[in-house]
């Protein structure tokens, strides 16, 4: 008989013989101490032998890499990574040299610091920055083993100095145009971050704001977008999970085309005298929102005769101003208006020229007839009273 397991004995085929033995074999597929004795005709003989059966060569199927806790922050702890060596019989291999790999990056491998024990166990560790699925593996003396085993690496907390925001345009027109803006979570590692919900702020009046939809994806990504009719720049924020992002990102809204109804045509004075006066004309070109439009051309026209109109120089400013003047020799009433990059406005402005000074020179009398009688009927005299430019002067 033999103590242990996975013990087979080949019993003695025979009696003892004449020198009084009897022989049979033991094989044992468990390693260990294994302690033979025997009976003779029901005699248990007192003497017993010890055979030791040692592990075989490590087999890669039946050895194992086991990773504790398989769950991990990118901001610390680490995994123990467990490799133990077997044979074919899964008995532990002892002495031998264990090497560990993971997949991914931001990876730190402790490498076993001895060979396997008498359990044949040998034990490293893996921590890491990089978030993801990390695919542990192992070779015992050079021999890959068939098994593995998944740490999953989460995010660590929300960075608000790596997160990002980022806008698909820099310029937008009032109104009518639309930037998208991409808010990315991250930790302090530069992993992304999903689930956290994202509000976006603008700077300035007249903004339209789209919250993004859902929280961040698998890519710690959250869209939201932005319009505005209002022409400025506008510094766009954004908070994730209440923490405000150290980054903003800057659309500047620009005018629309000019609106011929929003953009406005004035003078001053409204009156002026046909000697010289001029009036100052004030073209203000708009987009449809009221937002000044700058670097538009402008043309100035007017009704009646004897007009003087001096254009403006150069294109509207800032402000969507240009200026011009008229001058009129003609008395009457002017209707002023003006065209911006071709758009005539639809607003007009009305002028009167006055008569200017009485002209001692140009003003007449005249006595008809010219001849009477004394005594007899009377010439009638008429005198009339015109500025320099010949316009009849009333009510003097």
């Amino acid at each position: 008989d033999a103590t242990g397991t996975g013990n087979t004995l080949t019993q003695p085929v025979a009696v003892t013989d004449a020198n009084g033995v009897a022989t049979g074999t033991l094989a044992s597929t468990a390693a260990g101490a294994k302690v033979i004795t025997a009976t003779v005709d029901g005699t248990a003989i007192d003497q017993a032998d010890t055979v030791t059966v040692t592990a075989g060569a490590v087999a890669a199927g039946t050895s194992t890499v086991v990773a504790l806790p398989d769950t991990l922050s990118a901001d610390g702890g680490a995994s123990t990574i467990t490799v133990t060596a077997r044979d074919a019989n899964g008995n532990p291999v002892a002495g031998r040299t264990v090497v560990l790999a993971a997949t991914g990056t931001g990876n730190t491998l402790t490498q076993p610091v001895a060979v396997t024990d008498a359990n044949g166990v040998a034990t490293g560790a893996l921590a890491s920055t990089g978030a993801g699925a990390k695919v542990v593996t192992a070779t015992i003396d050079g021999t890959p083993v068939t098994a593995s085993d998944t740490v999953v690496v989460t995010p660590g907390a929300f960075s608000a100095t790596l997160s990002t925001i980022a806008t698909s345009t820099p310029t937008i027109s009032a109104a009518v145009g639309s930037a998208t803006i991409t808010v990315t979570a991250r930790d302090a590692n530069g992993n992304a971050i999903p689930g956290l919900a994202v509000v976006l702020a603008a700077t300035g009046t007249g903004n339209s704001l789209t919250q993004p939809a859902a929280v961040t994806d698998a890519n710690g990504v959250a869209t939201g977008s932005l319009s505005s009719t209002v022409s400025e720049a506008k510094a766009v924020s954004a908070t994730v999970g209440a923490v405000a992002l150290v980054a903003t990102t800057t659309v500047t809204v620009v005018p629309d085309a000019v609106s011929a109804a929003q953009s406005t045509v004035s003078v001053a004075p409204g009156t002026i005298s046909a000697d010289g006066e001029t009036a100052t004309v004030t073209v203000t070109a708009r987009d449809a929102s009221g937002n000044p439009v700058a670097g538009v051309s402008v043309a100035i026209s007017a009704t009646g005769s004897g007009n003087t109109i001096v254009q403006p120089v150069g294109t509207t400013g800032a402000t969507g101003v240009a200026t011009g003047t008229i001058s009129a020799t003609a008395t009457g009433a002017r209707t002023v208006s003006a065209t911006v990059n071709g758009v005539t406005v639809t607003q007009t402005a009305a002028l009167t020229v006055a008569p200017g000074a009485v002209s001692a020179s140009v003003s007449t009398v005249s006595a008809d007839p010219a001849t009477i009688t004394a005594g007899g009927a009377a010439s009638t005299v008429t005198v009339t009273a015109r500025d320099a430019n010949g316009n009849v002067i009333p009510s003097l």
